[in-house]
């Protein structure tokens, strides 16, 4: 009956380095289990948004509702119209004549990882960023997850898509 998991969450990461999961996303996809993924805060405000302790604005899941209500808010959540991120948006992620196009923001890496195990990666030039990527599909993925780097280390996370047909 769960529909979404926490791939990350700023709270547990930043005081007891476990609230980062995409391991345990993969592996719920790999059983194929169609799941979806949420980042958070989780913060306590515990320390001002200045102190290096802040748990705050670490987190963030990013909905395509059709206006702010709680039933539109839920609506897409369990549609799975979102994606989480701790830091880089995505900005357009579609599949056209069997290749996966990803647009974010200014990243270093573009990966998209597979029920096979492996990943299609794209690396920006060193000292350089990326928008985009284009990942020709070979039809066997399963299905695929989007995850944007950017230079800090944070991430922008799409949903596990399954392929059951390209």
């Amino acid at each position: 009956g769960v529909f979404a998991m926490e791939i990350y969450n700023h709270s547990c990461e930043q005081e007891c380095l476990n609230g980062y999961a995409p391991q345990a996303y993969d592996q719920m996809l790999r059983e194929g289990n169609r799941v979806f993924c949420v980042a958070t805060d989780d913060n306590h405000n515990r320390f001002a948004n200045d102190h290096q302790e802040c748990d705050a604005f670490g987190g963030f899941t990013m909905i395509q509702a059709k206006e702010l209500t709680y039933e539109a808010v839920m609506a897409s959540l369990q549609a799975g119209d979102f994606y989480a991120s701790t830091g880089p948006l995505l900005q357009e992620l579609y599949i056209k004549d069997d290749t996966l196009f990803v647009t974010c923001s200014p990243v270093e890496k573009i990966f998209v990882t597979t029920r096979n195990r492996y990943c299609y990666l794209k690396i920006a030039p060193k000292g350089e960023m990326i928008t985009s990527a284009e990942f020709p599909l070979k039809g066997n993925e399963g299905y695929l997850r989007v995850d944007c780097q950017d230079e800090y280390g944070k991430h922008a996370f799409s949903n596990g898509y399954f392929l059951d047909k390209l």
